[in-house]
């Protein structure tokens, strides 16, 4: 599963770097200079992962944070400043940034980050295929008649309110 990635940063060569330092690593990555811009290309195509500066003409990346959350819940966005302070990262943090960089940032770090976020990605898109296998009505794994039969008895009784102890092999 290759990870998605949109750039959005008002620094033409630092835009250019990242993509760059993006793309080496295997990453499918696009960049823009401005937040309006950021917003019309996560309306063309979804985005795994968007990386914005806070500070960027016309729409701010704390604004594009609270678009893209907006539009696209499951977009992890990793904000990056040069005008760092804990205030500011508490505030994007809040406002649903998975993570915060300030620069000059060591780019050793950030696609540390970024290689998180792609894991974690996996992770989800694992989840739900094994949920699917599973067939979605329970989290048990067995086959035998005796299994099943404890599986469709936790079934019948799973939108009550009530404790349930399974004990024995």
């Amino acid at each position: 599963m290759g990870l998605r990635i949109l750039v959005a940063e008002d620094e033409a060569i630092t835009l250019k770097h990242l993509t760059y330092a993006l793309g080496a690593e295997g990453r499918e990555a696009g960049g823009d200079g401005n937040g309006i811009a950021a917003v019309g290309r996560t309306e063309q195509a979804p985005f795994d992962l968007l990386i914005a500066d806070i500070k960027m003409p016309g729409m701010d990346g704390l604004a594009l944070l609270a678009e893209v959350r907006a539009r696209h819940p499951e977009t992890a966005v990793i904000i990056v400043t040069g005008f760092g302070s804990v205030e500011s990262a508490v505030d994007a943090m809040r406002r649903g940034a998975l993570d915060y960089v300030t620069m000059p940032f060591n780019l050793d770090e950030l696609l540390l980050k970024v290689r998180r976020v792609a894991e974690k990605k996996r992770l989800e898109h694992d989840n739900e295929a094994l949920k699917l296998a599973l067939g979605g009505s329970h989290p048990f794994v067995g086959r035998s008649p005796a299994f099943r039969k404890i599986a469709e008895a936790v079934e019948s009784i799973r939108e009550s309110d009530c404790t349930v102890l399974l004990t024995g092999e």
